[in-house]
């Protein structure tokens, strides 16, 4: 059943994605540390490293993946973790509708930032992960606005209403999943 989490609910499940990864890192480097391995730290990959793995390095990358991964879901692009932390402390001050809306536009701008950096720097990993940050975000911003804007429920949050398990809502016509002011037999008649 699916239900609308409290700000407090929704910044601990985020973190938590990040924290793993910071423990996963922790632990490696804590290990490579104790072991006395050559290249024990973070600090001690170079960017080469990256480029040609081995062996030796193998733990040390791992460790250093993770915290890339940290760094990744805490930036503040709403569709990963670190957006959804800003959702939730922006709902704090801010109505939830409008504290979506506020943390998707800096998502997209986030993303249109990277996909010119990408572009510019001829990193197209970059401009790819840009173009999921910036799609994730705008998605999220018309689903807000169109079950806020009529005052309906997601379908799930319909069935759990009533206390039965979520249906799928598809049916022969593609638009049956719209709230009925937005799909198209209502929208063209006029």
């Amino acid at each position: 059943m699916e239900r609308t989490l409290k700000p407090s609910e929704e910044i601990w499940i985020s973190i938590a994605g990040p924290l793993a990864n910071a423990l996963i890192a922790l632990g490696l480097f804590t290990y490579l540390a104790n072991t006395h391995q050559a290249g024990a730290g973070a600090a001690a990959i170079k960017p080469s490293d990256l480029m040609t793995p081995s062996d030796v390095n193998l733990l040390g990358l791992l460790g250093f993946g993770n915290l890339l991964l940290v760094a990744m879901n805490l930036l503040p692009a709403f569709p990963m973790d670190g957006g959804r932390i800003l959702r939730a402390l922006l709902t704090y001050v801010r109505p939830e509708d409008e504290a979506t809306r506020m943390a998707a536009w800096m998502g997209r701008m986030l993303a249109i930032s990277m996909g010119l950096y990408g572009l510019l720097a001829s990193q197209f990993m970059l401009v790819f992960f840009a173009l999921f940050v910036y799609l994730g975000a705008a998605l999220l911003v018309i689903v807000a606005a169109l079950f806020s804007s009529t005052g309906k429920k997601t379908p799930a949050q319909q069935a759990a209403a009533k206390g039965q398990p979520p249906q799928p809502v598809l049916q022969d016509n593609a638009c049956a999943i719209l709230p009925p002011a937005m799909n198209h037999d209502t929208m063209w008649r006029k």
